[in-house]
């Protein structure tokens, strides 16, 4: 029950950001002052995952950044379409204790994920 109230709260909150996105892009003068914000704050965290090949994962709005179990030290951004809907079949992922590994690896063979890292 309280899982379902902080997923809800979570997407609330993305939502409510990705709106006033929307509204700067319409050019609304009353928010000539949004390249102050920063909306890349909200970034998803998800560490110590019980996975033999990602060590930690992170979704902002427009990226995922992966970091491998084989090298620490690098951490791989991919570009992602739907970063709500990739958010969500991640918490699915990790709440049935299914293979985190495996969904990155098939969402980057479908082209849901878009390797960026320079």
């Amino acid at each position: 029950m309280l899982y379902n109230k902080l997923k809800n709260t979570e997407i609330s909150l993305f939502r409510f950001f990705e709106f006033f996105g929307i509204l700067k892009k319409s050019n609304f003068k009353i928010f000539e002052f949004f390249p102050i914000l920063n909306f890349n704050m909200f970034v998803k965290t998800y560490e110590n995952i019980d996975s033999s090949a990602i060590n930690t994962l992170k979704v902002n709005k427009s990226s995922v950044f992966v970091t491998y179990q084989s090298n620490l030290d690098k951490e791989y951004e991919f570009q992602c379409e739907n970063t709500q809907e990739f958010n969500e079949k991640v918490s699915n992922t990790l709440k049935n204790n299914e293979s985190i590994g495996k969904l990155v690896n098939v969402s980057i063979k479908e082209g849901k994920l878009v390797d960026i890292t320079k």
